[in-house]
């Protein structure tokens, strides 16, 4: 919350304000580091791994909000 007329505030919101620019022109590139450092094989998954549930969860939600609301 802002409060008062301080310079230093409105400074601070300036300097927020244009990291939040470099950030979204740069997230694609951000993604992709933040993707090879959890994950250096790059590995893509394919298919859902062995005993994974393969249900159909907008059904399953449609019916809860059906019953709930």
């Amino acid at each position: 919350m802002l409060e008062g007329f301080s310079a230093g505030l409105y400074y601070g919101r300036s300097l927020q304000f244009k990291l939040n620019c470099i950030i979204e022109e740069n997230i694609s590139e951000i993604d992709e580091t933040l993707a090879m450092i959890l994950d250096p094989d790059m590995r893509q998954l394919d298919v859902y791994p062995m005993g994974y549930p393969d249900v159909d969860l907008d059904s399953i939600d449609q019916d809860w909000l059906m019953e709930n609301l």
